[in-house]
């Protein structure tokens, strides 16, 4: 009897691993499914071509290899709950030179932290002038026809929620970050209106989570807040702008939802829960509203990227003043909040003005919205970054 067990027990481990290794290879290569849902944000190794000459014969296993390692049966489900494995049980990133896991859950996109370090891409002397001279040009053309202009630099959420890094980041840090010493620079050497609104968010981390756990942006709230400081910067330069609302006239909101693009690049999108979704509703709620992008400059493509057609939002209130917002990826929770402020507001993903543009509509201000770590491809990167 215990010998038949144990010939039964062999038995179904033979099987077991023989299932274990044929069915994965059998379901890629009958069905040839991609991990949809991994949502890796690169591109999958495709199936590679057999042809009959000696190239391609000695290129196709190691590309085959390739093409299996992504899309191998259930890989999908594998991958995630050993990334799910890694980071709930072993807390460790599952992919740390993409995302680095800071505490409490919060998660900082690796490529940030470490370019934004000052030995990334050092900010020389001659580095920070280039680029004090380069934004004073644009100042200066504007201020020719008459037109204000303000740099906005957008904090990135280490700049904000510094206290969540990891150590080893958190020490680098204590010399400041690339984009302090621009800032400093800017402030002691060039006449360009800069707001920084890292100190301004900072200040205001009382009232709720402004940035996702588990994303690079900000949330609507901190967008909202960084609306409002922006308003009240321009005051001066556009007596006309909307008062800056106060976030207690506001009807707010909070929930949680599924991860965001950093998760995602865990795959883990659908397995972690974000809760710092922050809806925010304006007293007598939104005013702006989207209008036809009727501007002839064409869309700004980046490598790789859809056209980023121009948002335009209108205001039912004629007296407003009329602005021109050159943005990043940061102004997608930012446009519905400022675009209260004006009686038209053109948002175009373009790192300097063009002329067609300004003359089509006319501005009574610019605002330059940058990111915190877009700065240093000015003088790293030129040719990346426009």
């Amino acid at each position: 009897m215990a010998r038949r067990m144990t010939i039964l027990i062999g038995l179904v481990f033979a099987i077991s691993l023989h299932a274990a290794m044929f069915v994965p290879l059998a379901r890629a290569m009958l069905t040839g499914d991609a991990p949809e849902d991994l949502k890796e944000k690169r591109t999958l190794a495709a199936r590679p071509a057999l042809e009959w000459n000696i190239a391609s014969i000695e290129a196709f296993p190691d590309a085959f290899e390739q093409y299996y390692d992504d899309h191998f049966g259930y890989r999908d489900v594998l991958v995630k709950y050993l990334a799910y494995f890694r980071l709930n049980f072993l807390g460790v990133s599952p992919k740390p030179k993409r995302v680095t896991l800071g505490k409490e859950g919060w998660l900082f996109f690796t490529q940030t932290l470490k370019e934004s370090m000052p030995e990334g891409c050092p900010f020389g002397e001659s580095h920070l002038e280039n680029l004090r001279m380069l934004f004073e040009e644009w100042h200066d053309r504007l201020a020719k026809q008459g037109i204000p202009y303000i740099l906005v630099v957008a904090p990135d959420k280490k700049d904000v929620y510094g206290e969540y890094l990891p150590r080893m980041y958190a020490k680098k840090a204590e010399s400041g970050w690339q984009v302090d010493h621009f800032i400093a620079h800017m402030k002691q050497h060039s006449k360009v209106p800069l707001l920084d609104l890292a100190p301004v968010l900072r200040a205001q981390k009382g009232k709720g989570p402004l940035y996702f756990k588990t994303d690079t942006h900000w949330n609507s709230l901190g967008a909202f807040l960084a609306a409002q400081a922006i308003a009240a910067a321009i005051r001066d330069q556009v007596p006309s702008i909307g008062r800056p609302v106060d976030i207690r006239e506001c009807t707010v909101s909070f929930r949680g939802a599924k991860g965001r693009d950093l998760a995602s690049m865990l795959g883990l999108g659908d397995w972690i829960l974000d809760r710092n979704l922050v809806s925010v509703t304006p007293p007598g709620g939104f005013q702006a509203k989207r209008a036809a992008a009727d501007t002839a400059v064409p869309p700004q493509r980046r490598p790789g990227q859809a056209p980023h057609k121009p948002i335009v939002m209108e205001t039912p209130n004629e007296a407003l003043p009329r602005a021109v917002i050159f943005r990043d990826s940061f102004s997608n929770a930012l446009f519905p909040y400022l675009s209260e402020h004006f009686s038209r507001s053109v948002y175009y993903w373009q790192r300097h003005g063009q002329q067609d543009i300004l003359g089509q509509e006319k501005p009574d201000i610019v605002i330059h919205e940058i990111v915190a770590r877009e700065i240093r491809r000015f003088c790293c990167f030129p040719d990346a970054a426009w």
